[in-house]
């Protein structure tokens, strides 16, 4: 197998707590032609974060700059690259040590050496020291996995899983070095528009989920995210939504799901215009139904009462399957109406979910409310991310002509 050079990138800002053993996992890859580089974003840290950078001599690259933001210590490290694929490391987060050697090869075998690639990922939560895997290819199609943008706007991207061929960035230019929190969301949207991706099914790196992280503490993040989905929802063209999604409305239903709980609704009045000449054929919703007919149970009950799970009930609503309820595990929301059905209380529920289809919808995939449900003795189970697997399936079928209205 060739094995080009990849540049794997760690951006640092006071970083000491956890720095060390992203190095470490960068320089344990078993792939053999890498270099690595740490620039220091001017860390105001008493020299802690530079003292464990210079400690590793000549095994990486260093350099340090006035603190300006994560775009501009990746910008310039793009610009000091030799290798030939660019890789992100943030400095809290682990590679795994196949991490490039799948890569390469999954690249290499497609036939393109500039085919995007991305995969699965760990997320360690330090709150919790739970470790939750991802599963995309369980979830969504790999048709859809491998289309465009179509993981920007489901959020299947951890940027430090790409590897992306330098040449990209000559295409579409650096990192916006004026956004905070969204700047790889920007990135990538550029970047992966018109392209065919290569994703990777293995898990590729342990992100951690803390307190510290920009996420979190940045007051900009939800603005950014806002306008960088509104400009970026607005200005995709009906033939790239057909490419990216198998059909427009079903990328109506997510970008309406991202401005319901980003609070932009005018936004959603928009794209709700654009949805209302879009939508699903009559035999799409009549193949969903019978799919949750088919679970074994009569009622419908969306388990969890939040920004999903009234997502959820509006997408079922759209397809003419009604929902009979909600429930979740906050009791302040027993007994109240939601989008206008009752949430029930778990005994509520325990009572009934004989004949009754549970959907459990979360953001990230419900592991832990899954067991929760089986410890009930619920027999009817499902999730948010099975569901819209089967949804994109009906839609990739119908395209085919396999089924006919």
């Amino acid at each position: 197998m060739e094995n080009p050079q990849i540049s794997i990138i760690i951006p640092v800002y006071n970083g000491s707590n956890y720095m060390r053993e992203a190095i470490d996992s960068a320089l344990a890859q078993t792939y053999d032609n890498f270099e690595v580089l740490v620039v220091n974003d001017g860390s105001n840290d008493g020299g802690a974060t530079r003292e464990i950078a210079l400690s590793y001599g000549d095994s990486i690259r260093y350099f340090e700059k006035e603190n300006g933001g994560v775009a501009t210590a990746l910008n310039l490290a793009i610009r000091e690259m030799k290798g030939e694929y660019f890789s992100w490391l943030s400095h809290d987060d682990l590679y795994y040590p196949h991490k490039l050697s799948v890569q390469m090869r999954a690249i290499l075998e497609r036939g393109d050496r500039t085919a995007i690639s991305y995969g699965n990922y760990d997320s360690l939560n330090m709150f919790t020291g739970e470790k939750e895997p991802t599963d995309f290819l369980a979830w969504y199609p790999l048709e859809r996995l491998e289309s465009s943008v179509f993981p920007i706007f489901y959020s299947l991207i951890q940027g430090c899983s790409l590897l992306i061929h330098k040449s990209h960035f000559d295409r579409v230019g650096a990192f916006d070095e004026s956004l905070l929190t969204s700047q790889d969301y920007d990135m990538w949207f550029r970047m992966f528009r018109g392209q065919k991706l290569v994703f990777v099914p293995q898990s590729l790196i342990c992100s951690r989920v803390h307190s510290e992280q920009g996420t979190r503490t940045m007051e900009c993040f939800r603005a950014e995210s806002g306008r960088f989905f509104s400009k970026a929802s607005l200005s995709l063209s009906g033939e790239e939504l057909i490419a990216a999604f198998g059909h427009a409305a079903l990328f109506y239903y997510r970008a309406m799901y991202l401005f319901r709980i980003l609070n932009l609704p005018e936004i959603c009045q928009i794209l709700m215009k654009r949805y209302a000449a879009q939508k699903l054929p009559k035999e799409i919703g009549r193949q969903i139904a019978e799919w949750l007919r088919g679970q074994g149970a009569e009622k419908i009950c969306i388990f969890c009462a939040g920004a999903y799970g009234k997502h959820m009930r509006f997408i079922l609503s759209d397809l003419g399957i009604p929902t009979d309820c909600f429930s979740d595990n906050n009791p302040s929301l027993w007994g109240r109406q939601v989008e206008g059905i009752p949430c029930i209380s778990l005994d509520e529920l325990k009572k009934i979910s004989r004949n009754t289809l549970i959907i459990v919808s979360l953001s990230s995939y419900p592991a832990s409310i899954l067991s929760q449900l089986k410890q009930m003795g619920c027999p009817h189970v499902t999730t948010e991310q099975l569901f819209e697997k089967k949804l994109f399936d009906a839609v990739s079928a119908l395209e085919q002509g396999i089924v006919s209205e």
